[in-house]
């Protein structure tokens, strides 16, 4: 009877840890929601501005629109010296990986060349791939930005993605010929792992300068690009740590933990990014978002105008990896084509003013009680 108990007990209190543990996460996404919503507030004012100026009618008022005026223009400001900073940091860190990798790649490459480690080779095979990536992120980056209308009137925001899956078979296809080549050594008995005190050094060093770049990114985690960043980084540290150990174990202890190894970690670098090719075909063929940026659309629509009376229908998806925006709605049937044609357009270019929308589409028709 006292075992039923105690572990009924324990049961609760893992209900209950889970319970506010979801309740923490669940208060944590309201706070960011609504951190959201009172910026995309600021794009809506804006662009109300734009569109619906209206004649003053007394110096009362044109003050109190002047006070709220340069309340909005104050806080659109400090968000974009936000976006500025943020996106200057981005690139610099970005930079500093890319030199990093350049630097580590050679290194890496001479430990493994001098101690002849498969599990080495693994991790240097891991390091070409990170920056071919880079690189291929950046030309296809600059590619998107050439504008050319006439070849390509939705953009080539497609590209983006579709050089990641490419980038990801030619890293499944690097990895399994490691895999290919550490089983033959095992077969024919080749295995001749020579860890030097130069190798280990190498192998140390490049694993304290990704840790030290992964707490740099963990630090400034705020931005997507450097969320990915610090994860790859975290990925570099646990597969050099894991090359380095088996390979110490195929000098000194076990001679087979060396391919054994360089299987295990081809296996993990060939599976990271799989995910991510699979991640980014999704966004080819056109995954919806998630629900927070369709709530944003929602409240952008919601807060634009009165004289939208209801949303009809919503659709949030990818196009690349930005967003492309559907959005339906009812106006009010007593009002004239030119001003259904004003609060359209203005709402368009607030939807097109939130970050993650590429392109925005806004249909109205008349609201019939």
């Amino acid at each position: 009877m006292s075992n039923i108990n105690k572990e009924v007990n324990n049961e609760n209190r893992e209900f209950f840890r889970n319970t506010n543990k979801n309740i923490r996460e669940y208060e944590n996404q309201i706070r960011r929601l609504q951190d959201y919503y009172n910026e995309d507030l600021l794009i809506i004012e804006e662009v109300k501005r734009k569109y619906m100026l209206t004649p003053r009618k007394s110096l009362d008022e044109n003050a109190e629109n002047d006070l709220i005026f340069n309340n909005d223009k104050k806080n659109e400001d400090k968000i974009k010296k936000k976006d500025n900073v943020s996106k200057s940091l981005e690139k610099n860190i970005a930079l500093i990986t890319l030199l990093i990798n350049i630097t580590l790649i050679i290194s890496k490459s001479v430990a493994s060349y001098l101690s002849g480690s498969f599990s080495i080779l693994s991790t240097v095979v891991d390091s070409a791939v990170d920056i071919t990536a880079g690189l291929v992120i950046w030309l296809t980056t600059k590619t998107i930005k050439i504008d050319k209308p006439y070849s390509y009137p939705r953009g080539r925001n497609r590209l983006e993605p579709l050089a990641l899956i490419i980038v990801s078979i030619i890293m499944g296809i690097a990895s399994l010929q490691i895999i290919i080549q550490s089983i033959k050594s095992i077969i024919e008995g080749t295995i001749d792992p020579q860890l030097d005190k130069i190798s280990i050094s190498i192998m140390i060093s490049t694993i304290i300068v990704k840790l030290s770049l992964y707490l740099a990114c963990y630090r400034f985690s705020s931005s997507q690009s450097i969320q990915i960043l610090a994860m790859d980084h975290r990925n570099d540290c646990i597969s050099n740590f894991f090359a380095l150990l088996c390979a110490a174990l195929g000098k000194y202890l076990i001679i087979y933990a060396d391919p054994i190894g360089a299987v295990l970690v081809s296996i993990f670098i060939a599976k990271s990014w799989l995910s991510t090719g699979l991640e980014h075909s999704q966004m080819l063929v056109g995954r919806s978002g998630d629900g927070i940026l369709i709530s944003r659309v929602i409240n952008v629509t919601m807060n634009y105008h009165e004289d939208i009376k209801k949303i009809e229908k919503v659709f949030v998806y990818h196009i690349g990896v930005k967003f492309l925006v559907e959005v339906y709605v009812k106006l009010d049937s007593e009002m004239t084509l030119r001003r259904s044609d004003s609060i359209l357009q203005g709402l368009q270019e607030a939807l097109e003013g939130l970050e993650f929308v590429e392109r925005a589409f806004v249909l109205g028709e008349p609201y019939v009680k």
